[in-house]
């Protein structure tokens, strides 16, 4: 009677601690859809830096998530990537010095609101709902979204059903993914190196992410991973806070300039090798 009274015990605590972990994911989503649904609606914010602050300061700070090469990731203590290199460029021509913050992707939005940081130089896809809490600049990039999975696993949309999936925290992709009929479920990862390591370890069956961010996986674990089929096609721009125009419009002239001067492309064949410019 005592071994079957600590078996049920066991089982209950169990389940309380399934429970909490579901309760724990639900609610920091909830949490993140209020915080930025009210700054919606009731235009809660605090005080941007001005074009001519930051360049009284003499620095401006760049925010990324640091885990998604080529774009932007850490060799390191130092920030590397694309976006990172671009970002020392822009600074350059703005006569300030940049300073990187790294940031969970999913925080860097309601970052940015709070005035945390002066710009996301993580691009985020540009879509109405974010436009309506964060202003985004000009685009600067444009890729695909696509499933990375283990060599021999389910690449093609068709081989997708009644699979697990995995995706960042707060990406396009993860809310493109939940949306496709058949998919077993799908798990959410603070970054692209947490969802890459779950797949390797086969805790899911493909995680959605950048198509560059997927081949460099791909490269770096050579033979372990492939790439599949597309899940979204997204527009990619950095992001500073509502309303502030000065800044807005500073860093597209400075980004048009380092486009048409070659720094853009240079850094784009460093990076990338690929180019990636919108048509």
């Amino acid at each position: 009677m005592f071994a079957i009274f600590l078996w049920l015990l066991k089982e209950i605590l169990l389940v309380r601690s399934i429970l909490t972990v579901f309760r724990d994911k639900i609610m920091k989503k909830l949490a993140f859809i209020l915080i930025l649904t009210l700054s919606a609606l009731f235009g809660f914010s605090v005080h941007a830096a001005s074009l001519e602050e930051i360049k009284k300061k003499g620095e401006i700070q760049f925010a990324i998530d640091g885990s998604s090469p080529p774009f932007n990731y850490y060799k390191g203590k130092e920030p590397a990537g694309f976006e990172v290199d671009f970002a020392r460029a822009v600074a350059q021509e703005l006569g300030v010095k940049p300073i990187f913050v790294s940031k969970s992707f999913s925080t860097l939005l309601i970052g940015i609101q709070n005035s945390n940081f002066d710009v996301i130089s993580s691009s985020h896809a540009i879509t109405d709902a974010r436009k309506k809490v964060a202003h985004f600049l000009d685009p600067l990039y444009c890729t695909n979204a696509v499933a990375l999975v283990k060599k021999g696993g389910p690449k093609s949309k068709s081989e997708w059903s009644g699979k697990m999936a995995g995706s960042p925290t707060g990406t396009v992709y993860f809310d493109a993914a939940q949306k496709i009929t058949g998919i077993r479920d799908v798990k959410s990862y603070p970054g692209e190196t947490d969802g890459i390591q779950a797949l390797l370890m086969g805790k899911i069956d493909m995680f959605f992410t950048d198509q560059f961010i997927a081949l460099a996986a791909s490269k770096s674990h050579a033979g372990k991973l492939e790439t599949g089929d597309t899940l979204l096609k997204q527009v990619n721009a950095w992001v500073v806070s509502k309303n502030n125009e000065s800044l807005a419009k500073e860093l597209n002239r400075l980004s048009e300039k380092l486009m048409k001067n070659g720094t853009y492309s240079k850094l784009l064949k460093q990076h990338v090798d690929a180019d990636i410019r919108c048509k």
